[in-house]
């Protein structure tokens, strides 16, 4: 029985559930609350130096499995949209890794990560709005919304000045470093200012639908912290499958690539 094929018993997340070969040496297994792909030590030899994770053989399933799927793309006989989709994945969350495998730089609106971390450089000494309280809050009056904005630069928070509520119908605007000291209580904001925000982002997002970078793409975070945090529990948002989709196996079998 081949190792590099057998379905492990268990994965950095816990327990293995179920599993599948998906090729030769590449297994995809999930958990009660994660999961994952592991790459047999050969694969890993054949991967392409710039989807590598250093010399690690496990990608969560949320976000690193499509580096393991872009690279073997041919062995797992993606589609062109598969590969495009994987791609998109790689390039939102692994912008340095896209940019060496591709060989060219990601431009403004390519990547989710490289957008936020330029916007986060470019704002760093302008407060901008990090919270939003509900009236249910006691701070809060009724039908209205408090805000509070955070300068990076120095980790400041404090509630919005009344001239920086919102602009341009749905975007928080930021007050930059200088500006004068704001009142000791947070900011009030019409519910239905709030609201129209974002009925307005969400046709914006509704008219974007064939396109993958204009809006936060879905990610579960696990993939930042890596394999090496060991979550145990449930997730949250519950047990989904990543970019690769398993299809169920049972845990400790061999199973062979020809259903794939």
């Amino acid at each position: 029985m081949n190792a590099d094929n057998r379905i492990p018993t268990s994965s950095p997340w816990g327990a293995v559930q179920d599993g599948r070969v998906l090729a030769h040496g590449i297994i995809i297994v999930s958990t009660s609350g994660h999961g994952g792909v592991r790459i047999s030590p050969a694969r890993l030899k054949q991967m392409p130096a710039a989807l590598r994770l250093g010399r690690r053989r496990w990608f969560e399933e949320d976000c690193e499995a499509a580096l393991v799927g872009l690279a073997f793309a041919d062995d797992l006989e993606f589609t062109d949209s598969r590969r495009d989709d994987l791609a998109a994945v790689v390039a939102n969350w692994f912008p340095t890794n896209w940019e060496a495998y591709f060989g060219r730089t990601l431009e403004p609106g390519e990547s989710y990560l490289r957008d936020k971390e330029t916007f986060e450089a470019a704002t760093a000494d302008q407060f901008v709005v990090d919270s939003a309280l509900g009236d249910w809050h006691e701070d809060v009056p009724a039908g209205l919304v408090g805000v509070t904005a955070l300068r990076r630069s120095d980790g400041i928070t404090t509630p919005l000045l009344p001239d920086f509520v919102l602009g341009g119908g749905h975007r928080a605007r930021t007050a930059s470093a200088d500006d004068a000291q704001a009142p000791a209580t947070a900011t009030a904001v019409p519910s239905r200012v709030v609201l129209a925000g974002l009925r307005e982002q969400a046709q914006h997002r509704d008219a974007d639908a064939g396109g993958a970078h204009h809006h936060r793409p879905r990610c579960s975070g696990r993939c930042r912290a890596g394999p090496e945090a060991n979550p145990q529990g449930p997730a949250a948002d519950g047990h989904t499958a990543g970019p690769l989709h398993p299809t169920p196996a049972t845990a400790g079998t061999d199973v062979g690539t020809g259903d794939i």
